[in-house]
């Protein structure tokens, strides 16, 4: 009964537990855009309607009797509808939750060509839901005392994330809290306070964005950009944290209609892989009981983590093209947004308490100078010796943060990479000094120090090229190397006493003390065999399959992967050596490897 129910759990409890636990379901939207001229002459009629507010249907016009798709959305509108009637019925009411310190995100989706860009950034006469979003954030700020806003923006662009506020060479990585929330290290925040700071922050960042012409659309984004504006309040020692991501997806392109060659074809199968990766984690957050969702697939999932069955409120825009011609894609966008209204997300309150400890010194100076007591006084002075040695011993543990085990990490780095280039083991040294490379430019340690860690990367490289070119010279003209002007590691011999040597999987020793130059003869690279042997492993890592490619040795799926993307971008290998082009961790003595354990391959 009523009684009961209230008697054992309050009313005032049962809301709390519908505020904070309730939740969320990915609420869709469709927009049909208005057919374009060129397309009302070539295709026709259009192929997709909108039947009411909340379905919307498909027709092949090209099949003869064929039945309409109906599709039942949130919410749906024509190519009649307004930019200002789509945000007020459905965005505005939910923009304000940021200042609950809640998530917020809103992404547009859909071929490239139906009008994301339109309906996110919008034009001056018909602004979209970007600076419709921000205008009511301001209205909303008025009403929240001792708020603060903060923008930042970035793009996504072959599958490197970069900041458009603040242009750098290098691509910004992607990272996980330990309250599972995604964020971005490094990346630009501004302060703004009025409409108008945003506006030119937001102007100056879309400049930098990734735009060109293809065969479908004359200003195709080659990128997917994240708009994020985060809102600070403070309430009761709290402080509510609360996003809002505006996302403008790339769309999906079919190059046998965009005609892409060259780096517009690149830049299209990222887009691509990276939509493709979207599609594959709402497939699986839709099945029951799974345990990984593939969300480290591409940068683009990581980053709607907390938007995909995270702790966001999301809503996506399907936009679609009317035209017959784009039919196919009306039809993937229809199903994917289908499926991912049935998408469900956790919403929560992000805040972050207060430090006590600027409570307890106030309220100790008040009551000090209100009740002056030698003895309290002599108590206030031993918490504070308490304290301080408190801090100290916290003090003296630099090496507990993030930031200290990362600079203990390049300097290890650094002293192991000078050790393997004194004995001329360039291949590690070369390991080495990328790792320390990356992990200085990450935690963004000591400008001067990463030139030179830079400057040792490429004098490294520049060493290694020399190797593989006079290795390739000894392979081609069945010579020696033994008079080499660069000694690498593992490839040639040294006259150092008691050091043992490895050559082609084979142990030699020098005898201390021993003119080794005397008794030492000329150890061939290869034989005919063994030439054989590289042209047909070759011809595998050029042409074959990521089935043939991971029955070679030493070659996994993993590394099947970094071949096949490499002879996509840069075309064949011209050598077998070339293969520590691929990836970071294929050394010489890889290579070496696995030529050595492939001899009995046949094509």
């Amino acid at each position: 009964t009523k009684r009961s129910i209230t008697h054992h759990f309050p009313l005032y409890l049962f809301i709390l537990y519908l505020f904070f636990f309730m939740d969320s379901r990915v609420k869709v939207i469709i927009r049909v855009r208005p057919t374009l001229k060129k397309e009302s002459v070539v295709e026709g009629p259009e192929c997709v309607k909108v039947n009411d507010s909340q379905s919307v249907h498909l027709f092949n016009l090209k099949v003869k009797e064929s039945v309409a798709l109906q599709y039942k959305m949130d919410a749906c509108y024509g190519p009649d509808s307004s930019q200002e009637e789509i945000f007020n019925q459905e965005i505005r009411d939910t923009v304000g939750k940021i200042f609950e310190g809640k998530n917020v995100t809103v992404f547009a989706y859909g071929v490239t060509g139906s009008g994301k860009t339109h309906t996110m950034q919008g034009t001056e006469e018909h602004p979209g839901i970007i600076p419709r979003s921000v205008q009511e954030i301001f209205k909303c700020l008025k009403d929240h005392s001792g708020s603060n806003v903060k923008v930042s923006y970035l793009e996504i662009y072959n599958e490197k994330a970069f900041d458009l506020l603040e242009v750098k060479e290098t691509d910004l990585p992607i990272r996980e809290d330990a309250n599972h929330n995604i964020f971005i290290p490094n990346l630009f925040e501004i302060p703004i306070k009025n409409f108008s700071e945003f506006q030119s922050t937001y102007n100056n960042g879309c400049k930098n964005r990734r735009v060109a012409s293809t065969k479908l659309n004359a200003h195709s984004s080659r990128s997917h950009a994240i708009l994020m504006i985060k809102a600070e309040r403070k309430v009761m020692g709290k402080t509510l944290i609360g996003k809002l991501h505006l996302i403008d997806l790339a769309g999906s392109e079919d190059n046998r209609r965009t005609d892409n060659k060259g780096l517009r074809m690149t830049e299209s199968s990222n887009i691509n892989t990276s939509l493709f990766v979207l599609n594959k984690v709402v497939n699986m957050l839709n099945k029951p009981n799974q345990n990984r969702i593939p969300y480290r697939d591409s940068k683009l999932t990581r980053l709607l983590q907390d938007s995909l069955g995270g702790n966001s409120h999301s809503m996506m825009i399907a936009n679609i093209a009317p035209s017959q011609q784009y039919y196919h894609d009306s039809f993937n966008t229809l199903n994917f947004a289908s499926k991912s209204k049935m998408v469900v997300n956790k919403p929560t309150i992000n805040f972050e308490e207060e430090k006590r400890v600027v409570d307890y010194e106030a309220h100790r100076i008040k009551s000090k100078n209100e009740n002056h007591n030698p003895n309290e006084e002599h108590n206030h002075n031993d918490k504070e010796q308490i304290t301080k040695k408190q801090t100290s011993s916290k003090r003296s543990q630099p090496d507990q943060t993030p930031q200290s085990k990362a600079i203990n990490q390049v300097k290890s780095c650094i002293k192991k990479a000078k050790s393997f280039e004194d004995e001329k083991n360039y291949s590690d040294a070369f390991f080495f000094y990328s790792k320390a490379q990356k992990i200085s430019l990450d935690i963004n340690y000591e400008h001067n120090l990463y030139q030179k860690i830079n400057l040792k990367v490429k004098e490294m490289d520049r060493i290694l090229e020399e190797v593989s070119k006079q290795e390739k010279e000894a392979f081609e003209g069945n010579q020696t190397v033994q008079n080499s002007p660069v000694a690498p590691k593992k490839l040639l011999f040294e006259d150092s006493p008691q050091k043992e040597i490895i050559r082609n999987q084979t142990k030699r020793k020098v005898s201390d003390g021993s003119d080794s130059s005397s008794n030492k003869k000329p150890c061939k690279l290869v034989t005919e065999d063994a030439q054989d042997i590289e042209s047909k492993l070759l011809h595998i890592l050029n042409y074959g399959s990521s089935k043939q490619l991971q029955g070679l040795d030493q070659i996994g799926k993993t590394r099947s992967e970094q071949i096949i993307n490499h002879r996509n971008i840069f075309g064949p290998l011209e050598s077998v050596y070339d293969l520590k082009k691929v990836g970071s961790k294929i050394t010489d003595s890889f290579v070496l490897k696995f030529i050595d354990e492939n001899k009995k391959i046949s094509i």
